[in-house]
């Protein structure tokens, strides 16, 4: 027989959790930060080189949320995989069951 691969849907779920969570706790430091920028970048400082580090941070601010974003995605992916393992595993099982009557 060939080489098998086992994966655990409740593991799968666990790993997308965490993910979730990150995702979430970035969100609210990413906030934190940048109303702090904010209240510093445009508000305290002015001029020229405040407008300058403004945009700056905007862009920053941008690729934070890409970052959130991609975990969001990466964690409802695996939510979505977890799901199909444990439904394919259920389905093999009851094929096994038909097909094996007493073993399923």
């Amino acid at each position: 027989m060939g080489n098998s691969v086992g994966v655990n849907p409740e593991q799968v779920h666990a790993a997308a959790d965490w993910l979730d969570k990150s995702a979430q706790d970035f969100r609210d430091e990413l906030g934190s930060l940048m109303k702090e920028v904010r209240t510093f970048v445009g508000g305290e400082w002015q001029g020229a080189a405040s407008g300058s580090h403004g945009n700056a941070w905007d862009e920053w601010e941008e690729g934070a949320r890409q970052i959130i974003a991609g975990l969001e995605h990466d964690a409802a992916a695996l939510h979505q995989a977890a799901g199909l393992i444990h439904n394919t595993d259920q389905g093999s099982a009851g094929s096994i069951g038909t097909t094996f009557p007493g073993n399923g």
